[in-house]
C-alpha cells in the first residue's frame, strides 16, 4: 500500500455500507460485547454469506452503527413482543435464539416473515455441533470468524468494484461464473484454507503463478488497466506468465496489485482488505473436535 498514496482516496464520500460487519466493531467491544458479537455471527453464518453474496435478494449494505445492533441484542430485541405493553422493559427476549422472531433489516422482508414462521436459519459449526453461547470463547476460534469475515469481505468489495464497473451486464457477468474467478484471487492458500501452516508459499512458483492468473482474470475488464504503467510490460492480458523470468514475474504481481489497490482508492474511496493467511483452525469446530480436526483435514 505504500504505492497508492492516501490524497489518492476518492473525496465527497457518504458514510460507507458494508456488505458485512466491520471487521473493527469486534476490536472495540467489551469482553461481553465481543462473546454476543461471535456468537451472532456464528449462529447465522450460512445467512451472512448468502446476504453479501446477494442471494437474499440484493439487500442494501448496513451502515457501521446499523451492524453494530445487529451484532449485539439490540436490533434483535427489538423484534421480539412486548408480553406486558403496560410494563416498561418487559420482554421475553432470548439471547440464546435471538433471531426466532425475524429481522428485516438483516433477513430482507421475505425471509424474515419465513423465520417468523419457523425457517431454520441455524447454522452448525464444520464439526456438526450446534453453536453454543460460548464456542468462540477461544482465541482460536475467534481468530477463524475474523479470518472467514475477513474473505466475504475482500470477495464483497470486489463485487461492489464490479458492479460500479459494469452497471449494465453486471449480472449477466456475475452469474458466468464470476464469483468463481474472485475467490481464486481472495483464497489463495489451496487447501491449506481448512487449516494448517504452509511455509514458504511464495516460494512455491507454481501456486504464485496461479493465484496471479487469477488475480490478472479479477482486474483485466476493469477501466484503465490497458492504459496502466506496466513498467516495460506489453499486452499483460495475454503475456505467458508461465515463461517469465523470476525478476519479471516479482515485478508484474507487484503492478498488478497495485492497480488492483488504486482502483479501490480512486473509485470507491477505500483500501481493499487485504488477504489474509489462515490460521492453523480455519474452521470453526467445537473444543471437542477442535483437536482432531486441528490440521483442518477431514
Amino acid at each position: 500500500m505504500n504505492h497508492v498514496a492516501h490524497v489518492d482516496l476518492k473525496g465527497g464520500q457518504s458514510p460507507r455500507r458494508f456488505a458485512l460487519p466491520p471487521l473493527h466493531l469486534f476490536w472495540g467491544a467489551s469482553e461481553q460485547n465481543q462473546r454476543t458479537y461471535y456468537y451472532h455471527l456464528l449462529a447465522l453464518r450460512n445467512q451472512f454469506s448468502l446476504r453479501a453474496e446477494g442471494r437474499l435478494g440484493n439487500l442494501p449494505g448496513l451502515t457501521t452503527a446499523e451492524w453494530r445492533s445487529i451484532l449485539s441484542n439490540t436490533y434483535w430485541k427489538s423484534m421480539w413482543p412486548n408480553p406486558n405493553p403496560g410494563e416498561v422493559g418487559s420482554s421475553n427476549f432470548n439471547p440464546a435464539r435471538f433471531w426466532t422472531k425475524g429481522g428485516p433489516l438483516f433477513f430482507g422482508d421475505e425471509l424474515s416473515a419465513e423465520v417468523v414462521s419457523g425457517c431454520d436459519v441455524f447454522s452448525r459449526l464444520h464439526c456438526r455441533c450446534e453453536v453454543q453461547m460460548d464456542s468462540a470463547d477461544d482465541d482460536e476460534v475467534r481468530q477463524t470468524v475474523i479470518y472467514h469475515l475477513n474473505m466475504d469481505h475482500a470477495s464483497a468489495e470486489i463485487k461492489e468494484m464490479d458492479r460500479l464497473q459494469f452497471p449494465l451486464d453486471f449480472e449477466r457477468r456475475w452469474n458466468e461464473g464470476r464469483l468463481s474467478a474472485i475467490l481464486d484471487m481472495t483464497d489463495m492458500w489451496g487447501a491449506f484454507r481448512n487449516g494448517g501452516v504452509k511455509s514458504g508459499f511464495f516460494e512455491d512458483k507454481k501456486a504464485w503463478r496461479t493465484w496471479l492468473r487469477a488475480a490478472r482474470g479479477v482486474v483485466m475488464d476493469w477501466e484503465g488497466f490497458d492504459d496502466w504503467d506496466w513498467e516495460g510490460f506489453t499486452d499483460v492480458r495475454n503475456i505467458g506468465i508461465n515463461r517469465l523470468s523470476s525478476e519479471d514475474f516479482h515485478r508484474l504481481t507487484v503492478r498488478v496489485l497495485i492497480f488492483f489497490i488504486r482502483s479501490f482508492v480512486t473509485r470507491l474511496g477505500y483500501y481493499p482488505s487485504s488477504m489474509l493467511c489462515p490460521p492453523i483452525l480455519a474452521n470453526h469446530r467445537c473444543e471437542k473436535h477442535k483437536a482432531k480436526f486441528a490440521t483442518g483435514y477431514y
